[in-house]
């Protein structure tokens, strides 16, 4: 527990740092960048994005045409897959918008240690223990922010009531 709470403050201050003033952008850097996303499992955002789409297009599908064959909506996840595998690599997709992030935010020495990092057992237990946790953090966060939400209620009005607006 103690070393969770170590990385997500280690974590958080990397958010909350000023972007580095990066170096160039050479195919070396730009290519372990690409290593740095495999590791960190960057990529794999492409099939929740495709999880996602699917199941959009699936509904709106059924309750626009709920007489398209059942055979025929079978291939969507196929083609969605298809598009979204294309494009993560593709000029201008996915990979090059967010190797431009990692450009912007670290040198090719920050990149080149990261990989160290993630390359380690303890990197490679949190890459694949990270969406979980990304999930998990989110749901503490949504019911700490409803039991907080009547506290913040009853300050507000106080407030505005200290100033004569009764709510």
């Amino acid at each position: 527990m103690k070393r969770t709470l170590v990385l997500w403050a280690a974590l958080g201050c990397l958010w909350q740092m000023p972007p580095v003033h990066a170096d160039e952008l050479t195919p070396a850097k730009r290519q372990d960048v690409l290593r740095l996303l495999d590791l960190t499992g960057a990529f794999r955002i492409g099939q929740l994005f495709s999880s996602n789409v699917v199941r959009q297009m699936n509904d709106a599908l059924r309750s626009a045409r709920p007489d398209i064959p059942a055979d025929v909506m079978d291939m969507l996840p196929q083609a969605v897959d298809e598009v979204i595998a294309a494009e993560m690599t593709a000029t201008g997709g996915f990979a090059d918008l967010v190797v431009d992030v990692y450009q912007r935010h670290f040198t090719h020495e920050d990149v080149r240690g990261l990989i160290a990092f993630y390359e380690t057992p303890l990197g490679r237990k949190l890459s694949a223990e990270l969406p979980a946790m990304t999930q998990e953090s989110m749901q503490a966060g949504m019911k700490w922010g409803v039991s907080i939400a009547p506290k913040i209620q009853e300050r507000v009005k106080q407030r505005f009531r200290e100033r004569g607006v009764d709510l």
